[in-house]
């Protein structure tokens, strides 16, 4: 079984069909294409396919409650209670997004992306989540190019299904 876990790649494992977002998106357009979607977060990619950040529902309530120019209505909508409902199936309306008028991706993007090439193994991937505080972990074929994502639901999932065969 452990010999099964070790064959295990990225490729296999990954989510295909990635969502991904530009740069120069609003900011209201985008988190509506992730709530539509039901993820809480996606790549921002350049013209090339290749990331340059994440953006994520939990950037949006940071930049609310770090803005000055926000900050007065994140205190008003309770910063930690959003931060909850964020995490709780994404409790964010049109009236939370109306404070993000005129802000763009590249504004709020977490600047870092944590990717691994579809090669990598299973513990490389497990690697890759435990080190920092992510959800998922983007896999990039050839060139840099992301072509997938893997979330730590879908690596405890693929070690159920070894397990269970």
């Amino acid at each position: 079984m452990i010999h099964a876990l070790a064959d295990l790649r990225a490729s296999e494992i990954m989510t295909k069909g990635l969502v991904s977002l530009s740069a120069d998106m609003p900011v209201q357009e985008a988190a509506r294409a992730l709530l539509e979607r039901g993820i809480s977060g996606a790549p921002v990619i350049d013209d090339d396919g290749r990331p340059i950040g994440v953006m994520t529902l939990t950037d949006l309530a940071k930049y609310a409650a770090e803005s000055s120019e926000l900050a007065t209505e994140a205190q008003r909508m309770d910063f930690e209670r959003w931060q909850e409902d964020l995490a709780d199936r994404y409790g964010i309306d049109d009236a939370h997004l109306e404070a993000f008028e005129g802000v763009l991706v590249e504004q709020i993007m977490t600047p870092e992306v944590r990717a691994v090439p579809e090669s990598a193994t299973l513990s490389e991937v497990l690697d890759a989540l435990l080190s920092g505080p992510y959800r998922r972990i983007f896999v990039h074929g050839a060139g840099g190019v992301l072509v997938g994502v893997v979330s730590a639901l879908d690596a405890l999932r693929a070690i159920r299904k070894r397990i269970d065969d």
